[in-house]
């Protein structure tokens, strides 16, 4: 007798054992299962854009499948976590409670950057939320209909100067509150 493991990490990590007589079960080469991006497959994949900058999304100069609201969550695997938080986020919106305040935290390369564009988006978009993938069933789930936009901030840490200016249309910041309060007077 021989002992598989399966293990899935959505919705919850869970741990299934596969027992098998006489065979021992082969697995399917990962590209059986999932396809890559057409990127990857011809061999265009840049990895300098594959680096998301919310700061380049903010100011309209990052790359489309960044930039715009629908190719970034049909290209976006939304996990559980995201799930929870864009739920949060939307019952925010709607004033139906959510948290004011939300800290990530994950390791480098956990998803910070990422979640803050599927929020950046969800919160700033301009087409309505059934034509952002994967986002009907978390405003079905939180009893939301219409979800409202807000304006949004993105603050720059690394490139945040308070020697240096910020111009936002005639206004200008010095500091950091204005670099927050600027972008929602638009």
């Amino acid at each position: 007798m021989t002992l598989l493991c399966s293990i899935n990490l959505e919705p919850k990590p869970t741990f299934n054992w596969i027992e098998t007589d006489n065979e021992i079960m082969s697995l399917k080469p990962w590209r059986e299962i999932a396809r890559p991006h057409r990127d990857v497959l011809e061999g265009t994949f840049k990895q300098s854009e594959f680096a998301a900058d919310i700061t380049q999304v903010a100011n309209g100069s990052a790359p489309a499948e960044y930039q715009d609201a629908e190719q970034f969550f049909a290209r976006t695997f939304i996990t559980e976590g995201m799930r929870l938080l864009l739920g949060s986020v939307a019952e925010r919106l709607a004033g139906k409670g959510g948290d004011p305040v939300i800290q990530l935290q994950t390791a480098f390369g956990g998803g910070k950057t990422h979640t803050m564009l599927a929020v950046y988006h969800l919160a700033s978009r301009t087409v309505t939320t059934d034509r952002l993938q994967g986002i009907p069933p978390i405003l079905d789930a939180a009893g939301i209909h219409d979800l409202p936009g807000a304006r949004v901030a993105v603050i720059d840490g690394i490139n945040l100067s308070v020697s240096q200016a910020v111009f936002f249309s005639n206004l200008r910041a010095h500091e950091s509150k204005g670099e927050i309060f600027c972008p929602l007077l638009r």
